[in-house]
């Protein structure tokens, strides 16, 4: 069985520290997994506290063609089943796991 890797206390103020620069941009999973140099399993671990946390909350997006589409999402229900593309002129049908990609964002203080 695997240990799970301790962060330490310096480290975890230094990210929180970063996470108030950048309460204007995206946070992705491997900005977490590389600055605390751990697993993608432990990368989500740590993303789950935040979000419980209230400091972090997910935003989805769909993805066709290597390409974002500029609507946003706060919630997985809200991503509708069909979408036009205004590029190829269709319908298309959203596959969860192939056309909804997930960042996150900080949740900023009132």
């Amino acid at each position: 069985m695997m240990e799970k890797k301790k962060i330490d206390e310096t480290k975890t103020i230094e990210f929180l520290s970063k996470l108030e620069l950048k309460s204007s941009s995206r946070i992705y999973v491997s900005f977490v997994r590389r600055f605390f140099d751990v697993s993608e399993k432990d990368s989500l671990d740590i993303i789950e506290i935040l979000n419980t946390l209230d400091i972090l909350k997910p935003i989805y997006k769909i993805k066709i063609s290597n390409r974002l589409l500029p609507e946003e999402y706060e919630f997985l229900r809200d991503i509708p089943p069909i979408i036009f593309d205004e590029e190829s002129y269709e319908d298309r049908q959203i596959n969860f796991s192939e056309n909804v990609f997930v960042f996150f964002k900080v949740i900023k203080d009132e």
